[in-house]
């Protein structure tokens, strides 16, 4: 969405990075220029695209740990357990991106 909004800016064509088959069977071949053309729209649009897959990892990490709680016989010590995991999962995201250390390295 970022890549076609500075072709449009930049005064390129709608064939550039509007016309990538993800885009155009998400939101359509026409209504993606005029979208990213209106400052309001494309503000909002912009916010979705950031928002919607955070809000579903953090929706389904959730989902994940409550299913795992409900069959540990110990709830306490499962839900101190689950969280440790969750966040070492975080830590290892946020370092595999950031600095290329993978996650098995962390995990051992």
């Amino acid at each position: 969405v970022r890549a076609c909004a500075e072709d449009l800016r930049s005064g390129g064509s709608f064939e550039g990075a509007c016309a990538h088959p993800v885009m155009t069977t998400m939101f359509g071949r026409g209504r993606t220029q005029a979208w990213l053309m209106d400052p309001a729209t494309s503000g909002v649009l912009f916010a979705l695209v950031d928002a919607v897959p955070l809000v579903s990892c953090v929706a389904l990490s959730v989902l994940g740990a409550r299913d795992v709680v409900s069959v540990s016989p110990v709830r306490a010590v499962a839900m101190r357990r689950v969280v440790s995991f969750q966040v070492m999962a975080l830590v290892a995201g946020v370092l595999a991106g950031l600095v290329g250390i993978g996650g098995g390295l962390i995990f051992s």
